[in-house]
């Protein structure tokens, strides 16, 4: 799924480099491939961001509760590659 903020519109543009939020068993090679067939591009590099999900109490009856695990990765793609939905984004 992509991630459409300022951030990282402002990141396709100038660096070439687009964000996705993927499965958070997903590795660099699996998300890579992935990527490269559903859009068609050519994938250069790959940053991955995991991120723990923070444990809050519930205020009406004081349980623990855990939010949800996210991965996000970061594909810097070729030179000539685009994807539709950031240059969409970036008008």
């Amino acid at each position: 799924m992509p991630v459409l903020t300022e951030k990282s519109i402002a990141k396709y543009k100038d660096e070439g480099k687009a964000t996705f939020e993927v499965d958070v068993n997903s590795n660099k090679k699996s998300a890579a491939k992935a990527l490269e067939a559903s859009y068609g591009v050519s994938v250069v590099e790959v940053k991955v961001n995991s991120r723990m999900g923070k444990y809050k109490v519930n205020r009406t009856n004081r349980k623990l509760i855990k939010r949800e695990d996210k991965k996000i990765m970061i594909f810097k793609l070729a030179d000539s590659n685009k994807i539709d939905i950031f240059e969409e984004a970036s008008k």
